[in-house]
């Protein structure tokens, strides 16, 4: 333990303070003072970790610093699990559970909507995120680049369009190469997985039957809710009305799979080598068109894809052009188009589950 970086405890601009606990929020010590040997070995050997010097900058900057300097001499007062549950994202990598999985984006000119994307999955449990940047002129770069330095779960990777191919297809089979946990999925800033059954990703990946190659989870399409003015500040707070459960374009899907498995990658698909492909509900189906399925199931996890938010964000985003075309020039942002896009005739609010998680991960990553 580095004795220069504590010397009993400080206060949380670093100055020495007595060794009383008094002051010490009741929230963090819920009453017991002294704890059994084997709990204290395991108490002490936690903190001991968490103010080796390598932790020590990071430490410095958590919001649960001043919960530390309160501790005294590490003796006699028990360290909560949720406090070290809390902390878990700072200790090194072999302190952490093996990391389950990683979801994969491509992104053009995002700058405003990443930030919640990125906030919103680490909140719902994904162990590593990596962004590639197509093109961008806005400050997506700026901003993920910035989320890195402070998040090492987050990645970037610079992904110039070339002529002939598509950016979104070389990036994602790019990604099979570089990801390393057990499982992959390919999502759009628009889109967010809601696991809203098992209340995290890897819950919901425990369930998944071994022989299981790939699982396929549709979509859930919400519209503009009648709002006109792109004034508001995220996405998944602003819109709850959708479409029917039953429509048609709610059989699209994007897929998990084991990262071990996967052979290429399509917009909506991703092939394996083995193993059975299932919907949600972890039963075989029916591809007839890569990316659409024969069955919709929403039954314990869906994503939630806001492809209309306003018409003028509509419109912004036809404008980009399509990902999955080198050089694409704008789509169709007719209004026309949006009108069969902006269904609002069912509510869903399920996605306020995750919304504390949420906060506290977007207020980490950008105070």
């Amino acid at each position: 333990m580095n004795q220069d970086f504590f010397q009993g405890p400080l206060d949380c601009c670093g100055r020495a303070q007595s060794q009383s606990t008094s002051n010490a929020p009741p929230d963090f010590f819920p009453g017991a003072m002294t704890l059994e040997p084997t709990k204290q070995r395991e108490h002490d050997r936690w903190l001991g970790r968490l103010l080796e010097a390598r932790l020590a900058r990071h430490i410095r900057k958590h919001p649960l610093y001043r919960a530390l300097s309160v501790l005294g001499d590490g003796h006699g007062t028990p360290w909560p699990r949720r406090v070290r549950d809390r902390l878990a994202p700072i200790l090194s990598a072999d302190e952490r559970p093996p990391d389950v999985s990683t979801v994969v984006a491509i992104a053009k000119n995002e700058g405003r909507y990443i930030t919640e994307w990125i906030a919103y999955h680490l909140a719902i449990g994904f162990d590593r995120i990596l962004i590639f940047s197509n093109d961008s002129t806005d400050d997506t770069d700026r901003v993920v680049s910035t989320i890195s330095r402070r998040e090492p779960r987050v990645s970037l990777i610079p992904w110039p369009s070339v002529p002939d191919s598509s950016p979104q297809i070389t990036a994602y089979n790019h990604a099979l190469s570089v990801v390393k946990t057990p499982w992959i999925i390919f999502l759009d800033i628009d889109e967010f997985l809601l696991p809203f059954a098992d209340g995290s990703v890897r819950k919901f990946l425990d369930r998944v039957p071994d022989d299981v190659a790939s699982v396929h989870i549709n979509w859930r399409n919400f519209g503009s809710g009648g709002r006109t003015s792109s004034d508001y500040d995220f996405v998944t707070k602003t819109f709850f009305q959708g479409a029917e459960l039953p429509w048609s374009n709610h059989s699209h899907f994007k897929t998990f799979a084991r990262t071990h498995l996967a052979t290429d990658v399509q917009i909506h698909d991703i092939g394996t080598s083995g193993g059975r492909k299932v919907l949600s509900d972890l039963e075989e189906f029916e591809m007839y068109v890569r990316g659409y399925g024969d069955r919709i199931v929403h039954d314990t996890i869906q994503i939630n894809h806001y492809q209309c938010k306003t018409y003028e964000e509509f419109v912004r985003r036809m404008k980009r052009g399509d990902a999955n075309f080198a050089g694409s020039g704008p789509r169709d942002h007719s209004r026309e188009r949006f009108d069969i896009l902006d269904r609002n005739e069912a509510s869903d609010f399920k996605i306020r589950m995750f919304e504390a998680a949420f906060d506290a991960q977007y207020k980490r990553l950008t105070s």
